[in-house]
């Protein structure tokens, strides 16, 4: 058996109508396989020769509602069944089932390693918002901040991302000072960070200091990659 390809992830989009959803990397065991949308899931097939064919199906019993993302990505467990005896056979399709499966955990972690990236939007902001926006467990490299604001009548939001292990805490920024975003169209690309390397078991929350004009919604997307141990 081989393993031709390094993709490990794949994401679909519901229709409204769609329930069933191909996905083309190989995966030996339904188990290593984690889904994020499970409203109305049915269950995973997995084609019969994942040699040839690899990958298989989502099935829902109803179809996901339009626009809704759903992400599916294989985990292979880091362990190793494999057990030869000494002066024993040496089963070459066994032996190359384990290093396949090594390659896989590879591709895995490396698509963890990989650049990922967190949303949030506020609807209405006004000029003291502070929300959560998620934890991590691990550490991260920020690389890039984005973002656009939707309203009418100059549009302005002072706002800034702070991280620390103490959600109650002050906190650190990411840009020292923050931000002031008034475009309304292809949005602020903030790649010049104070502090883009925030430690593992941190919280990241979101704050504003000013709004003025009319600001329907503020969104921002943060780009980072995981800094596995």
């Amino acid at each position: 058996m081989t393993v031709q390809d390094v993709i490990s992830e794949t994401t679909f989009v519901g229709n409204g109508a769609t329930t069933s959803f191909p996905f083309s990397f190989r995966t030996d065991q339904i188990s290593w396989l984690t889904l994020s949308y499970l409203v109305n899931f049915d269950e995973i097939i997995l084609n019969g020769d994942q040699d040839t064919t690899p990958g298989g199906t989502v099935e829902y019993l109803v179809a996901p509602p339009v626009d809704q993302q759903i992400t599916l990505f294989r985990n292979v467990p880091l362990t190793q069944a494999l057990d030869y005896f000494r002066y024993g056979p040496f089963d070459s399709q066994s032996h190359e089932q384990a290093l396949d499966k090594l390659t896989m955990a590879l591709q895995d972690r490396d698509r963890n390693t990989a650049q990922k990236s967190k949303s949030i939007t506020i609807e209405q902001p006004t000029n003291v918002e502070d929300v959560s926006m998620f934890f991590t467990p691990v550490a991260l490299t920020i690389s890039e901040m984005r973002a656009v604001l939707r309203g009418s009548t100059s549009p302005s939001v002072s706002w800034t991302i702070r991280f620390g292990p103490d959600r109650n805490g002050v906190g650190t920024e990411i840009v020292t000072g923050g931000t002031t975003t008034i475009n309304i169209t292809t949005g602020d690309d903030v790649t010049v960070l104070d502090n883009a390397v925030i430690p593992a078991d941190s919280f990241i929350w979101l704050e504003t200091s000013a709004k003025s004009g009319t600001v329907n919604a503020l969104h921002i997307t943060i780009r980072y990659t995981e800094v596995l141990p």
